[in-house]
C-alpha cells in the first residue's frame, strides 16, 4: 500500500497513470523472473519446501547488480 501510495503521490498528476504502470510491471515482472529462477533450479527436486541455496545467491546477485546495471544504462543513453 505505500509503495502504491508513493507511486501515485509523486509525480505530476498527468503522469501518475504512467508511474502506477511502471511501478505494476516492475513489480510483477521480478516476482515472475523470481519464481521462474527458483522453479529451473528446483524442478528436479523431490524435497517440499526446501530451496537450493543456488537460487538465492542467483537472486542476491541480481538484487546487487541492478543498480549498477541503471548507472551504466544511464551513462551510456547520454553519450549516444
Amino acid at each position: 500500500m505505500t509503495e502504491v501510495a508513493i507511486a501515485i503521490a509523486y509525480p505530476e498528476p498527468w503522469n501518475r497513470g504512467k508511474s502506477l504502470g511502471y511501478w505494476l510491471t516492475y513489480r510483477l515482472t521480478g516476482q515472475i523472473l523470481g519464481g521462474t529462477i527458483d522453479l529451473g533450479i528446483n524442478a528436479d527436486r523431490y524435497e517440499a519446501g526446501k530451496v537450493s541455496y543456488t537460487v538465492y545467491l542467483i537472486l542476491i546477485t541480481l538484487q546487487i547488480s541492478g543498480p549498477f546495471v541503471r548507472f551504466y544504462s544511464t551513462n551510456l543513453a547520454k553519450y549516444k
